[in-house]
């Protein structure tokens, strides 16, 4: 099972966490170079209807140093719960009928329920949106076009990758090297999901190895990829299904 979690860390990390606005104010004195922590500042801005504080608080976004959501901070904080108290990981502990392990059944729970308790980036889609901005500052949609590029580039989950392209769709800014980044995403999640049909458990087990070890779904996709013989980045001519259906 995953080491266990110092106390006062583990207090630290579900503070952060889902923190509720009366904390906004001290999670960002504990995370001044975390661009996310700024987010609930961008949602007053936007509530009062000031473009200027938007911009500001957007090139504040856009400069800062790092963007963590924290969904790592908060799996391996459930999963030292999990550890402590293996009682509280309730799920089905089967797979189309395989039997999945206490370890990983717990990894599957604990990654589960922190996407879920996850940053949600409200309002850069709003305040982005360059069709409907029609009196922003243009300065403004170059802040959206590098926190959605450093977003879609270097966040640790997939959410907020995919939030990073909706950005930078929205502000007009997506250009032929971001569909390519894009479209290897795609790849990679098209095809761990097809290894995980095939495997079950087994690949469950080794996409759970390759998270810890790397703490970033999209490196440890490309290790699970690489693992089964798979190429991280698609082939030529390859498109997501929806696209080949068409759709």
């Amino acid at each position: 099972m995953v080491r266990a979690v110092p106390d006062a860390e583990r207090e630290r990390r579900l503070h952060v966490v889902g923190a509720p606005q009366a904390r906004v104010d001290a999670v960002q004195r504990l995370e001044p170079d975390n661009g996310l922590a700024l987010l609930p500042t961008l949602k007053r801005a936007i509530d009062a209807k000031d473009a200027a504080g938007i911009d500001t608080v957007l090139a504040r976004i856009a400069a800062a140093p790092r963007y963590d959501d924290h969904v790592v901070d908060h799996t391996l904080a459930l999963l030292d719960v999990a550890a402590r108290y293996p009682e509280s990981v309730a799920r089905p502990p089967f797979v189309d009928g395989r039997k999945v392990s206490d370890d990983d059944l717990a990894f599957v729970s604990a990654l589960s329920d922190a996407r879920a308790g996850g940053v949600t980036v409200y309002g850069l889609g709003e305040v982005c949106d360059a069709v409907k901005q029609t009196e922003a500052d243009l300065r403004r949609f170059a802040a959206c076009a590098d926190i959605g590029r450093r977003l879609s580039r270097e966040a640790a989950t997939i959410g907020l990758r995919l939030s990073g392209f909706h950005v930078l769709r929205k502000s007009a800014q997506y250009d032929e090297a971001d569909a390519a980044a894009e479209h290897e995403m795609q790849w990679r999640i098209a095809q761990s999901m097809r290894l995980v049909g095939e495997g079950g458990p087994r690949v469950m087990s080794e996409g759970k190895q390759a998270w810890l070890a790397q703490t970033d779904d999209f490196a440890a996709l490309k290790t699970l990829l690489e693992r089964h013989g798979i190429s991280a980045s698609p082939p030529a001519g390859w498109q997501p299904a929806a696209q080949e259906d068409g759709e």
